[in-house]
């Protein structure tokens, strides 16, 4: 019985100890995209955003014609958004280090405001995607706007420089 007590405390600690690294194992056997790749989805979805986001499903004839009337819906209100964010950054760096505590304020409820929007959009439009296109591929639709919403944010985060 003495010999199961110190091994009982130390298994919790050992489990702990494998779940901690497990995101570090990951992240090292992950290797990040390929930076001429990522740029040629760059330079795709600034010429034509929905050719790529219908490259990436599966759709007949019949469900393109659908995915197109909602698409364009969506695309309108995307845009709205993105050009908000836009606008924020802009100022954010015509501001610099600046800011008072009331517009830093303003700044952080507006951010918070723009990402549930954006949220809020996607939740939106994912039943009218449902309805025209079935459940698969409007997941899949979710995946790759998930995507270019990243790449978006990933870009313009790096519009204004960290602080060394």
């Amino acid at each position: 019985m003495l010999v199961r007590k110190p091994l009982l405390r130390t298994l919790p600690l050992l489990g702990l100890a494998l779940c901690l690294s497990l995101p570090t194992l990951a992240a090292e056997s992950t290797p990040g995209p390929d930076a001429a790749r990522v740029q040629a989805v760059r330079e795709k979805l600034r010429t034509d955003r929905k050719a790529v986001v219908l490259h990436n499903l599966k759709l007949d004839a019949a469900q393109t014609a659908k995915f197109n009337a909602v698409y364009e819906a969506y695309s309108k209100e995307a845009g709205e958004l993105a050009r908000q964010r836009t606008r924020m950054v802009v100022e954010s760096v015509n501001q610099g280090d600046r800011l008072t505590g009331a517009q830093a304020k303003q700044a952080s409820k507006d951010s918070l405001a723009l990402a549930e929007a954006e949220l809020k959009l996607l939740r939106k439009y994912h039943p009218k995607m449902v309805k025209a296109i079935g459940q698969e591929e409007a997941n899949r639709f979710l995946e790759v706007e998930t995507k270019i919403l990243a790449l978006n944010h990933y870009d313009i985060a790096w519009t204004s420089p960290l602080s060394e």
